[in-house]
This record gives C-alpha cells, sequence and structure tokens, in this order.
C-alpha cells in the first residue's frame, strides 16, 4: 500500500497512522511518502521510532494521495496513534520540561498565524480572554504552546510567575517553531493535567485525542 502524506504535521501523522492500522490488519506493508516542506520542515524518523511494516520512499515516487482513512475514525473511540512512540532524546527533553512544570500544570495551544476561519466559513479565532478566563481557574503552573513570538510575549507578560519555562520563537514564515519544538509541545500538553486548545487544529485534536487514552 502506497500513501502520500501532505499538509502540517498533526495531519500527517493522522493520514500515516490511520493507513498503518489499516495495513497492519490486511498484512500488508505501508510504503510512504514524506516530503519536507514549508508546512512540514522535518521528517518523521527524525522524531519518531521507525514503525513495523512502514517503508519511506526515497524522492517521493508515489504520486496518489494518501487520505485520512474514514473508517477508522480517531475521534470515534479508537486510538490510531498508540503506535508512535517519540525518539528518547525527545523523551528526556520532555521529562526534564515535567520536572521544571511540576504536578500538574495546565496547558494551552494558541493558535495565531492561520486557522482564522473554520472550513464553513465560521470564525474560530479563540480570543485571548477565553484563555485567560481559563488559565485563571486554578494557580497551577502553565505550558504554553503557540506558533508566534507575539503571543509568547503577551502571556508571559501575563503569568510570569507561572510560566517557569519559555523557549522564545525567533522563526519567522508560515512554521515559526522547528519541528522539534512542536513535537515536546504536543506531548507536554498531552501530559498536563488541563488542556485548552484551537478549535479546527489538527495540533490541537491530536492532543486532545490522545488525552483520552
Amino acid at each position: 500500500m502506497d500513501i502520500n502524506t501532505n499538509l502540517g504535521l498533526c495531519n500527517r501523522l493522522r493520514t500515516l497512522c490511520s493507513f498503518y492500522d489499516y495495513a497492519k490488519i490486511n498484512n500488508e506493508k505501508l510504503y510512504v511518502n514524506w516530503e519536507i516542506d514549508e508546512d512540514c520542515p522535518g521528517h518523521f524518523l527524525d522524531y519518531f521510532e521507525p514503525l513495523d511494516g512502514v517503508v519511506f520512499n526515497e524522492n517521493n515516487a508515489v504520486k496518489s494521495n494518501g487520505r485520512w482513512m474514514r473508517d477508522r475514525n480517531p475521534f470515534a473511540g479508537y486510538n490510531i496513534y498508540k503506535d508512535l512512540t517519540p525518539k528518547k532524546y525527545i523523551l528526556d527533553e520532555i521529562k526534564i520540561l515535567k520536572k521544571i512544570l511540576k504536578k500538574n500544570y495546565t496547558s494551552i495551544h494558541v493558535r495565531r498565524t492561520d486557522h482564522n476561519l473554520s472550513r464553513d466559513g465560521k470564525n474560530v479565532f479563540v480570543k485571548d480572554s477565553v484563555f485567560f478566563d481559563f488559565l485563571n481557574k486554578s494557580n497551577c503552573n502553565i505550558y504554553l504552546a503557540t506558533d508566534n513570538f507575539k503571543t509568547q510575549e503577551k502571556y508571559f507578560i501575563r503569568y510570569k510567575k507561572r510560566m517557569p519555562f519559555v523557549k522564545f520563537i525567533t522563526g519567522t514564515g508560515k512554521r515559526q517553531t522547528p519541528l522539534i519544538d512542536a513535537v515536546i509541545d504536543i506531548y507536554m500538553c498531552i501530559e498536563s493535567q488541563n488542556f485548552l486548545g484551537t478549535p479546527w487544529s489538527s495540533f490541537t485534536s491530536f492532543i486532545k485525542h490522545n488525552k483520552n487514552y
């Protein structure tokens, strides 16, 4: 079975894991195109352990379009991500950050560079006041996952005492954070006690799905 992956990291992981599950059931190998581009500036194998039976094609030879398998809906009580394991160096970094944040920290994903409108044209931009209200419900430390420096600065000024760790973003363009930081953000949010994300974001969807298992 051959598939393409495209768009951002979490869209690609959803496609890959959906087809991987299907391939295992049918005792097939899965051949995957994972082209590094502006949407996803890094390769799966740089951040995650290899998956048995998955071969990543060189030169992205396959031209067919891979899609999320609808009959393996990850939001219907089935964990398609159960076989995903970040590399040890990422897990070690997450362990260090969890010690800094301490137990029962709260996390938020504030996406600002894109996704201001939903697919049906409705405005899904989440106001900062919504995140502020959520964070004000407790005195726990905060882990902020976001995609630009201005958002980091705004939240750090307001919650400095509750944000013992912030790696300030210096990048520009569509994806302003290195992919390694995005992977760490994902799993730090999954490990948090409470989480609030951004609607219509595959990044938030990935986190919320994995928090349920």
